[in-house]
């Protein structure tokens, strides 16, 4: 079990994950970042965008190269080849993250070469760099998981949110997935509902 993981006191697996505010904070800060890089533009916070957004495994990460993107209707179909060589195609619809795909694109790279062609301990490594920074705590692993239980949070079918995370059985996700403990605001609203409907 990686850190992202705990127990309950009964046993069961707790997934830890970033609220949108904290994700977002982490990568503004990894922008700041100095990489190597092989076009302009910030990797530590193209791979974060690219994980939290889409959701992918940091061995999907860095196998996404400029082929693999299309620009459609205002978002990005990203084609993503999964475990098992199973391939699904994941949408995003984040205009920062459109931006910088298409300057990249337009930066003379090459097309074939992934956009983050680093091994895992280098990114594992980068992402540290920005915990540091940020105090919150970050591996390559939680970036997917708070993309799940963000959509599941705004009603996302749990089915839905399967299929965009690549999950060959449905039971994958809701082992996962639906152990989420709320954080306080979520508990507070879940209060007022409760009040409102007994007034």
């Amino acid at each position: 079990m990686d850190k992202t993981e705990t127990k309950d006191k009964k046993g069961h697996k707790v997934v830890k994950y970033l609220t949108h505010t904290e994700a977002l904070n982490v990568i503004s800060v990894a922008r700041a970042l100095k990489t190597r890089k092989q076009f302009s533009g910030n990797l530590i916070a193209l791979a974060m965008q690219l994980q939290y957004y889409g959701g992918l495994r940091v061995s999907e990460l860095t196998s996404i190269t400029p082929r693999d993107i299309k620009l459609e209707d205002g978002r990005l179909d990203v084609l993503v080849r999964g475990k098992g060589n199973k391939q699904r195609v994941v949408p995003i619809v984040n205009e920062s993250l459109i931006a910088t795909i298409n300057y990249i694109n337009n930066d003379g790279i090459n097309f074939d070469k992934p956009y983050i062609d680093k091994d895992r301990r280098t990114i594992w490594r980068w992402y540290k760099s920005v915990e540091a920074k940020t105090g919150i705590y970050i591996n390559t692993h939680i970036f997917r998981h708070s993309f799940a239980r963000n959509l599941l949070q705004k009603g996302i079918p749990i089915n839905t949110v399967s299929l965009l995370l690549g999950h060959s059985y449905l039971s994958t996700t809701i082992n996962s997935y639906l152990q989420l403990s709320p954080n306080i605001k979520e508990l507070e609203l879940a209060w007022e509902l409760l009040n409102n409907d007994n007034k």
